[in-house]
């Protein structure tokens, strides 16, 4: 009862804020940044009820398969390998990874600029009385200016779980806006992120799942152990423009000097009110554990740019820039006593860029200067082209990326009560090369994608859950196919994509993943707009990696195969002016199928079937 009083009341100031207008004019421009660099890439509004169903599971925002722990807010990490946050150059935390799926951050966030006030309230909630999840999300924007703009955002997840101690609870916010004059310009955040679970160790007895025992009665392998992860950052990029007027007044930047500095606050914590015999070790203590590690971060980036086209000498964008990032690690040494260690890290770089015509591309090279001995250095570009092939557009690009990078701190130096490790690694190296061709139509959108990756010195965690290296080269296959048909009020999307590792005892990938969605479209008394259809995610078998809760890790098994299992839902989406809403039945493949195997992970089985519904209302003010 608390927490559906803690919803309500989030969902009523939300609606202070914005007052329902029918007629009033939106005017609401949307773009995120380049957190490096402040550069801005316009979007969309996100008013699309078109696959609105599929939008409310963040772990599939960014990949069509995903290794994920079943509810709502739990870890989860990509299984297409190009779809991975490899973590490479920029450091990072080694915890923060499997929760990237739940976090606002400046490379996600969207920046507005409003004519009148804008306001978003969006609620989804699914799954039986008790056992329900539930995600409610408030945004509002607006203009103290023309060009100064004040942004609130506030997401809350709260998911029960279908299995016992399965509970999340999630809270990110941000407060944040943007100054866009002539001369100058400034974007910032600041954000936190705070996400809480349980953790159950997965289900003791996986084959129960075909037994007329209740999901939630089904004996776990944990029962008093969670895990919480805090993030706070805070961020601003500003540029100055020295450029000219044109005779309209219409101000053009020719050089641009800017400066960005952000500081990341992480912390991960992993409890037990008492030891259960699930650990195969216990260091410091074997009646409970109280394990914490956390990643501090200052950087800053100062540059100066020559804008494309105003310079004879440099018809296409330069840039040069230097960066200075102090890193703190926080965590337990062999003596169980806190340490902290602090690296000053400086790094100088520049890129060429091309933004306007039919052609364009960035390149980008940056290297270590001070810091670790073992050196950094990070090459990569992009080239993106239009041809016209008689009536047919055919849209190109093609990547390219090598990249020396040092492991994070905690994959060489970590102490807890199950798990410990010293390591010293060499640099992790990877040369990736990518393409893809497009051939959108109204009829049938193509789209084709080829890559492949070699990287040496690869970090995994082994059967036993602890960090290695394999110092030999793997490579990495990646073809991938997009075909959407559209044959009247009838469409059918389809993604698959093929993956083949060298060696797949150390890095392991279904050999095909494949997304197919099947709806019809239409639109009653011209303005209700109606989608209803069936999704299907689907891979091949494999030894997909196990979960590790001591560490919030996903780690290599041999003994149980993932996949091969169709997991279906069926929804309706709708649309009617500035309301979004659909219904859907989750996980129908467990209704259809004699074999429950709806898995990701081993022993972790995804919410059995239940409805779900969810709501996302526009005001203009």
């Amino acid at each position: 009862m608390k927490t559906h009083f803690h919803l309500l009341l989030f969902f009523f100031v939300c609606l202070h804020f914005g007052v329902h207008a029918e007629n009033a004019k939106q005017g609401v421009s949307v773009w995120k940044i380049d957190p490096h660099s402040g550069d801005k890439e316009f979007i969309e509004v996100d008013t699309i009820a078109l696959n609105y169903h599929s939008k409310t599971n963040p772990v599939y925002n960014h990949t069509i398969a995903t290794s994920w722990l079943g509810n709502l807010g739990l870890p989860a990490e990509s299984k297409i390998y190009f779809d991975k946050n490899q973590g490479y150059v920029t450091h990072s935390f080694l915890f923060k990874n499997t929760y990237a799926s739940y976090f606002l951050s400046p490379e996600n966030n969207s920046f507005y600029n409003t004519k009148t006030p804008f306001s978003n309230v969006s609620y989804h909630t699914g799954g039986f009385t008790y056992r329900e999840e539930d995600n409610i999300s408030g945004l509002f924007t607006v203009n103290a200016t023309p060009k100064l703009n004040f942004s609130l955002l506030a997401n809350y997840i709260y998911g029960r779980g279908a299995y016992q101690n399965q509970a999340t609870d999630g809270l990110s916010g941000a407060l944040y806006g943007s100054y866009l004059g002539d001369k100058y310009g400034i974007h910032f955040i600041t954000a936190l992120n705070n996400l809480k679970h349980f953790e159950n160790g997965g289900i003791a007895d996986i084959n129960q799942l075909t037994s007329t025992i209740e999901s939630y009665n089904l004996p776990v392998n944990l029962s008093n152990a969670w895990s919480i992860f805090h993030s706070f950052y805070l961020y601003a990029s500003q540029q100055y423009h020295l450029g000219f007027h044109t005779n309209d007044n219409k101000f053009v930047p020719v050089t641009t000097f800017g400066h960005s500095i952000s500081f990341e606050q992480n912390q991960k914590k992993y409890y037990e009110k008492s030891i259960s015999d699930f650990y195969q070790n216990s260091y410091y203590s074997t009646t409970s554990t109280n394990d914490t590690v956390a990643f501090n971060v200052l950087k800053n980036t100062a540059y100066i740019s020559l804008n494309e086209g105003f310079h004879k000498w440099a018809l296409m964008g330069v840039r040069a820039f230097i960066d200075f990032d102090i890193e703190q690690n926080t965590d337990l040494t062999a003596d169980w006593s806190l340490r902290k260690k602090t690296t000053s890290l400086v790094y100088a770089g520049g890129d060429i860029s091309k933004t306007k015509g039919n052609t364009t591309y960035h390149a980008l090279g940056k290297m270590m200067l001070l810091g670790d001995a073992r050196g950094e250095y990070e090459l990569n570009g992009k080239l993106n082209t239009q041809l016209k092939l008689g009536s047919q557009n055919i849209q190109l690009q093609g990547k390219a990326l090598l990249v020396s990078s040092n492991p994070y701190h905690h994959l060489e130096h970590y102490y807890s009560n199950h798990f410990m490790w010293e390591r010293d690694y060499e640099n992790i190296v990877r040369t990736q090369c990518s393409g893809s061709i497009s051939l959108p139509n109204k009829v049938a959108n193509i789209t084709l994608k080829a890559g492949v990756e070699n990287t040496t010195n690869y970090i995994y965690f082994d059967t036993n859950a602890l960090p290695q290296q394999y110092s030999n080269a793997i490579q990495i296959v990646h073809g991938e196919a997009t075909l959407n048909l559209h044959l009247g009020n009838i469409h059918f999307e389809n993604t698959a994509i093929f993956q083949q590792s060298s060696n797949e005892a150390i890095l392991p990938l279904p050999s095909l993943s494949s997304y197919h969605n099947l709806y019809v479209t239409h639109t009653l008394f011209n303005v209700l707009k109606f989608q209803i259809g069936a999704d299907c995610r689907y891979h091949t078998a494999y030894y997909a990696n196990a979960y590790m809760p001591a560490t919030g890790q996903f780690y290599r098994q041999t003994e149980t195969l993932i996949g091969n299992y169709p997991f279906i839902n069926l929804y309706a989406n709708f649309h009617l002016k500035r309301t979004r809403f659909f219904v859907m039945y989750y996980n129908l493949s467990e209704a259809i199928f004699t074999d429950k195997n709806y898995t990701l992970v081993p022993n972790y089985p995804l919410n059995p079937g239940m409805v779900k519904f969810g709501l996302s209302w526009n005001f203009y003010d």
